[in-house]
């Protein structure tokens, strides 16, 4: 597997998040450690394109804010112009 740059993780993380996830589908969906998982994510919330709050069963949850939709639109956008990967856009 193609290691990904930290733009393709926020991606992946907004994306996950848009429905609503735990930190657990979070980092399994992303395929992230926890750590990994934890660190993306202070980061979006502190950047206000994530947003805390608890579900019926009293677990913290994660989704994305108005803010992080408008990211997410401009990653995907960008993403589909370069033909999805850069893996090769700069080979010979």
């Amino acid at each position: 597997m193609a290691r990904r740059d930290a733009t393709k993780i926020i991606l992946e993380i907004l994306a996950i998040c848009s429905r609503v996830a735990s930190m657990t589908q979070i980092v399994y969906r992303a395929n992230l450690n926890s750590y990994l998982a934890k660190r993306y994510i202070n980061a979006l919330l502190a950047r206000d394109l994530l947003f805390q709050l608890s579900d019926s069963k009293n677990a913290t949850v994660f989704a994305t804010t108005e803010r992080g939709e408008r990211l997410l639109n401009v990653l995907v956008e960008a993403e589909r112009e370069i033909g999805g990967s850069t893996s090769g856009l700069f080979r010979k």
